[in-house]
């Protein structure tokens, strides 16, 4: 199983103790996240930029 770092990035439990993190996440910051799969760590790659999503109109 993925940390609980790497499960979070995917995976939003409805009580935030399951998070199993010392500082959970809130929903909306759960949101802005980029969208990745724990394949992307399992694959030793690390996310430099940027941490949060943006949208920007056009």
């Amino acid at each position: 199983m993925p940390p609980s770092e790497v499960m979070v990035i995917s995976h939003f439990p409805k009580d935030p103790a399951w998070q199993l993190l010392s500082n959970p996440l809130l929903l909306g910051e759960f949101l802005r996240q980029p969208m990745m799969k724990p394949k992307f760590f399992a694959d030793g790659l690390q996310l430099v930029s940027p941490v949060r999503w943006a949208y920007a109109p056009p």
